[in-house]
Formats: C-alpha cells, sequence, structure tokens
C-alpha cells in the first residue's frame, strides 16, 4: 500500500494509521468463520481477508506488509528512527548512528519498515468518519472525499456537478484499514 508523508511520520510514532482505499471490482471478502461473500451489509462483522477475482489473497488482518512510497518499499534504522534510502552495505549513514570505534555497529542495520493489519472494513466513501480521516492524515473528512473523489475521476467511477456529487453508480465503496507500526 502506499502511504503519504504524514502517514509515515505517524507510523512511525507508534500511533495508529488508516488507509482509505477504493474498493476494485472483483474484490471478495472472507470472514473469521471462512464464510466468503461480495455483497456486504453493516451487521457483519469485521472482515479476516480481501481476495481478489482469481482468488489470491491481496490483505489479511495479522499480516505484515512492506510501508511503500511511490511504489518503492521504505527502509529505516532502529536506533535513530530515519527513513533512508537502501545503501549497498546496508548500514545507517546518519550521524546519530556512526560509531567511530566500530563502524559495522549491527545496531545500525537498516531494516525495511513494516506494518501490520489490525483491522478492515468495508464501507461507503459518504460514511467515513471525522476520526477516520485524521487517523488517515487528512485535515476533514471532505479532505479525504476529495482526494478518493479525485482518483475515483482518474479512473472514471464518479460523475462531478458544479454544487453536488452525483455517483455514476452510487457512493462508492472503500475499503478502511487500521494499522500499526510492525
Amino acid at each position: 500500500m502506499i502511504f503519504s508523508n504524514e502517514q509515515v511520520k505517524r507510523l512511525l510514532a507508534g500511533e495508529d494509521v488508516v488507509l482509505v482505499t477504493l474498493k476494485k471490482e472483483g474484490d471478495w471478502v472472507q470472514l473469521v468463520d471462512g464464510f466468503q461473500t461480495e455483497n456486504l451489509s453493516p451487521e457483519m462483522p469485521n472482515i479476516y481477508r480481501i481476495k481478489s477475482e482469481y482468488g489470491k489473497t491481496k490483505h489479511q488482518v495479522g499480516r505484515s506488509y512492506a510501508v511503500c512510497q511511490k511504489n518503492k518499499s521504505l527502509w529505516h534504522c532502529p536506533k535513530c528512527n530515519l527513513i533512508q534510502s537502501k545503501t549497498k552495505d546496508g548500514y545507517c549513514s546518519s550521524q546519530k548512528c556512526i560509531d567511530v570505534a566500530y563502524y559495522h555497529n549491527p545496531n545500525r542495520l537498516l531494516k525495511p519498515l513494516r506494518f501490520v493489519v489490525k483491522s478492515i472494513k468495508s464501507q461507503q466513501l459518504l460514511d467515513v468518519t471525522e476520526e477516520q480521516a485524521k487517523k488517515a492524515g487528512y485535515d476533514s473528512k471532505y479532505e479525504l472525499f476529495g482526494a478518493a473523489l479525485s482518483k475515483a475521476l482518474k479512473k472514471k467511477i464518479v460523475l462531478a456537478t458544479v454544487g453536488a456529487i452525483k455517483f455514476h453508480l452510487g457512493d462508492p465503496e472503500v475499503w478502511v484499514f487500521e494499522v500499526v507500526k510492525k
């Protein structure tokens, strides 16, 4: 999943982060008891696993994934907690971490920044709460709507009119992921 700079900072600080992505056609869910469905109702429990139309698991609660920006995974130094690009030797190049006595200190090794999915929910875009929008790194839920709609417009899912938003096939469904740093 692609993270914004704000979301990466919050993840490194140990806070919960919410990711909101548009639901792709053909995605289906598997609940904890193994029941599988494409149509969800609000009364259904939290989702355990999201699968693609071909049956491949895309996201699963409890599993860890790499944090990405611009389709590249991020690396960080656990000692100084800075994001860096992967170096040839794999060591942190920050002045905070360089030990003059022992340059190849194993505590300076860069590690991939990873996150664990705590929960997955399916809901309509307009049902996203202010709290979820703030955890996703937006000032308000309306800013989140604008970002999601601009992505949807690029994919030609919605039609926008002046003064109001009319959805071509109704309010688009989104996946709401709550994640924490591994």
